[in-house]
């Protein structure tokens, strides 16, 4: 699984949108995670042979490579599919989550201010799309709409995208506020409660903070509101293939970030007056990828696989594309 993510962000070496070289030369290629699957069966064109049987010979043919590239995606990452999906555009892998050990809450004392560096092994892949060459996306991508291929500028392509994830490395501190007493609080006055502009009021933070522990604070001394973030990474790899080639280039990579808000506060308690710090619950998410997260951001065209698409293809000799909020590096 260390091999995992090589691929994942090798493609990026700054923290804005960029072009990097995707190896040094082609003797450096194989040591970055190029994948070597078989393309998807495509319709028989032997105008002999009657239509339905050629339908029903590639349909054989399908369930065939479909086993094959399953077998091989969960020996690749270590992660076994759950299922799969089909529909007229593609069909799509499910992968079970990655184990995870289970580690103490890091938190850190400062907001999180560029892209962040997770180390490869805490990646994982949620889903593999892989696009037929028959689907409406095809024929909105390739030049020639007469034939059903993907041919761009006079070569084929076979497209996929990959879905990787990883949780950020701990909880960043968003915003820390002081307040010479609860009542002095204005009823309007606002904390950002996550990096991606998400605002709630000091009262509500305050208060989810100190819990049933609420009746317990002296309102009228000083009191301090915190919130801080976990977040939840995804990255959308679309790799490319040419014809007659056994080699996917993972060459246009953009993300998306979940955040996942957490509520501190320091109060004294009424009791011995002495300042205790309260920490609200911590929220988990319900899934791969999580839906109850508090905010989300996302890079341009990460909802956008034509122009992922058109991107792979025009960036293969000039180093990738990749617009993230995280990275994976190899630490050894």
């Amino acid at each position: 699984m260390k091999k995992i993510i090589i691929m994942l962000l090798s493609l990026i070496t700054v923290f804005t949108v960029i072009s990097v070289s995707l190896y040094a030369d082609e003797s450096e290629k194989n040591k970055m995670l190029y994948t070597y699957e078989p393309s998807m069966p495509i319709l028989s064109n032997d105008s002999k042979s009657d239509l339905n049987y050629r339908v029903s010979v590639l349909q054989k043919e399908r369930e065939a490579w479909l086993n094959q590239v399953i077998k091989y995606n969960e020996n690749l990452y270590g992660q076994s599919v759950s299922h799969y999906t089909e529909d007229s555009d593609k069909y799509t892998l499910y992968f079970e989550p990655k184990k995870e050990e289970r580690k103490e809450t890091i938190v850190y004392e400062y907001q999180l201010s560029k892209v962040e560096e997770i180390d490869q092994n805490k990646w994982g892949v949620s889903r593999i799309e892989y696009v037929k060459p028959e689907s409406k996306l095809a024929l909105s991508v390739m030049n020639d709409e007469n034939t059903r291929s993907f041919i761009i500028n006079g070569v084929t392509y076979d497209y996929k995208f990959t879905y990787y994830y990883a949780w950020s490395s701990g909880y960043y501190r968003i915003e820390k506020k002081s307040f010479s007493s609860y009542a002095s609080i204005a009823a309007s006055q606002l904390i950002k409660y996550t990096i991606d502009k998400l605002m709630e009021k000091v009262h509500w933070v305050i208060q989810l903070a100190a819990g049933t522990l609420f009746d317990s604070i002296e309102l009228n001394l000083p009191i301090v509101a915190e919130t801080y973030n976990k977040y939840f990474y995804e990255n959308k790899v679309c790799s490319v293939k040419k014809q007659g080639s056994s080699t996917w280039f993972p060459t246009c990579q953009i993300g998306r970030r979940l955040s996942f808000g957490w509520c501190w506060s320091t109060a004294r308690l009424k009791t011995t007056g002495e300042p205790t710090i309260l920490k609200g619950p911590v929220k988990n998410g319900n899934g791969i990828p999580p839906t109850n997260y508090d905010s989300q951001a996302k890079k341009p065209y990460f909802d956008n696989n034509e122009w992922m698409i058109r991107k792979a293809v025009e960036t293969m000799s000039t180093g990738g594309y990749a617009d993230v909020y995280a990275i994976c590096i190899t630490l050894e």
